[in-house]
């Protein structure tokens, strides 16, 4: 295991207080990637969502999935963890457009695709 994956984001920006000028810049940047790394996917989901709510135009749809499903349905959202932590699988998608059209049914699946389809995006 690295050495950045071991230390804190606190200890890391203490630990370079001390090293940069003895070490040298590439030295910091070097300890800290794979913490900046793991930080940045770790808030990524979360950030997606906000911004989601905040650019999609369609704000009723935006709600029903971000405020309205994770109160009424958490298990289907834990059934789909799966498909969540692996974004780049080819079915990812299709899922989540299943998940949202069969829990929203009063939504069309065209409201539906245009939001998984911007989500995607984002």
């Amino acid at each position: 295991m690295p050495l950045g994956e071991k230390l804190g984001k606190l200890s890391i920006a203490i630990l370079e207080n001390f090293v940069e000028d003895k070490l040298g810049k590439k030295f910091v940047d070097e300890l800290r990637a794979p913490t900046d790394r793991a930080m940045a996917v770790a808030t990524a989901p979360e950030h997606a969502e906000d911004r989601f709510k905040k650019e999609f135009d369609d704000k009723e749809l935006a709600h029903a999935m971000f405020v309205d499903l994770p109160a009424a349905a958490p298990s289907v959202l834990l059934s789909a963890g799966k498909f969540y932590d692996h974004p780049t699988d080819p079915d990812f998608q299709q899922n989540l457009e299943k998940i949202l059209t069969s829990e929203f049914k009063n939504i069309s699946k065209e409201r539906v695709k245009t939001a998984v389809d911007f989500y995607l995006e984002i």
